[in-house]
């Protein structure tokens, strides 16, 4: 099972008091701790299809309620703002990428 903390960008995103930081690094650990079974099961059984359960199952999840809830944090409105949003999301969106190489 990979950890999340073993990436150095999910440190940034852990010991940071930001709260769409604190929120991705839930989703983080959410992916890596609880479905880690989930996904070794589901790589296992449908190893011959092109499934994939994180991208086309939690991802989308994610994705959806991020953008329903919280689609606010992509306005441009503040540029010092806007520049902490993307710094976080790009943090996060590393750390979702090694997570999926690691599986």
């Amino acid at each position: 099972m990979p950890s999340t903390l073993s990436f150095p960008a999910a440190k940034v995103l852990v010991s940071s008091k930001e709260p769409l930081a604190i929120m991705y690094s839930k989703i983080l650990s959410f992916i890596s701790n609880d479905c880690y079974v989930l996904i070794e099961i589901t790589k296992k059984v449908l190893k011959s299809t092109s499934y994939e359960i994180l991208v086309n199952s939690v991802w989308t999840e994610v994705v959806d309620t991020i953008l329903k809830k919280l689609g606010v944090i992509f306005n441009a409105g503040n540029p010092n703002t806007f520049h902490k949003v993307v710094h976080v999301i790009s943090l996060f969106d590393v750390c979702a990428a090694c997570l999926c190489v690691h599986w």
